[in-house]
């Protein structure tokens, strides 16, 4: 008889213990993607075409040409982020020219420039050598200074046609498409840049109050231009994971460990009840 509630205590006790926690770890590694930030600056030439201007230029006895590579100087900054490029940039540069004509010298200064917002994305990131085609939009502009006489002048003569001095300006909208290859070491490095500068719609030349000019001549639509720049700043290369742990908790239900314990209380009950039974009976046989 004892053995047998021995059994019975034995097994309510498995059952009423709670059920092991489980535990599974899912593990998701995300890879960074390249990013910095760096500004930029330096030299670079622009293939301009003159032609229509130093025609304009040769008739009015102007015989020294504009060149056509233009030196020019400018910077810019850009951020990465995910491989995507963002920033802005900006440049420009000046060349005169200067002719004998009647009434005096004559210095013709001519500046071209611009500035854009500058999208890209890099197609190749490594931690010295970055490969991005970018698109800049924005314009450009020419700035073209009329300097009459130079020295020493009457006061009469300011009140001559055109005066001392004429400021021009022809400016168009400009899309900007072109290769950069960066090349970071440590917390400097170079850029260089290719591409072309492309104006789509038509511009005039304008006096500098706002006034038109109907006659001038036009500038070309497709500028070429090459540049190599020192940059610095900060450059990552990615790679690097970000890991997400979730846990998940299982844990079985205690209302059915309840209902054991309480089934086995029921039968041990029982068991009690029939083992007095006995008893009495076997005290009635003896009797």
């Amino acid at each position: 008889m004892n053995g047998r509630k021995m059994l019975a205590v034995l097994v309510c006790l498995a059952l009423a213990a709670p059920a092991a926690l489980a535990e599974k770890v899912k593990v998701k590694a995300k890879a960074n993607g390249p990013g910095g930030a760096f500004g930029w600056f330096g030299p670079g030439i622009s293939f301009v075409d003159y032609g229509n201007l130093n025609s304009v230029l040769r008739d009015n006895g102007i015989t020294e040409e504009l060149g056509g590579m233009h030196w020019t100087f400018g910077g810019g900054g850009l951020a990465m982020a995910e491989r995507v490029l963002i920033g802005g940039s900006g440049f420009g540069g000046e060349q005169t020219v200067a002719g004998n004509v009647e009434g005096g010298p004559r210095f013709i200064d001519v500046e071209f420039g611009g500035g854009q917002f500058d999208i890209g994305y890099a197609v190749f990131a490594h931690k010295h050598l970055v490969v991005a085609p970018m698109l800049g939009i924005g314009a450009t502009s020419y700035d073209m200074t009329l300097t009459y006489q130079s020295g020493d002048g009457q006061f009469g003569g300011l009140f001559g046609e055109g005066g001392r001095k004429t400021e021009l300006s022809y400016e168009q909208f400009s899309l900007t498409p072109q290769l950069m290859v960066a090349i970071p070491i440590g917390f400097a490095g170079v850029i260089l840049r290719g591409g072309a500068t492309v104006s789509p719609a038509s511009a005039r030349w304008e006096f500098d109050d706002g006034g038109r000019l109907s006659d001038g001549p036009p500038m070309s639509k497709l500028t070429p231009f090459v540049g190599l720049n020192v940059m610095f700043g900060g450059f990552d290369q990615g790679g690097k994971s970000k890991t997400k742990v979730k846990v998940i908790k299982k844990v079985e239900r205690d209302d059915d460990s309840d209902d054991s314990d309480d089934e086995d209380d029921d039968d041990d009950y029982d068991d009690d009840e029939d083992d007095e039974d006995e008893d009495e009976e076997d005290e009635d046989d003896d009797d």
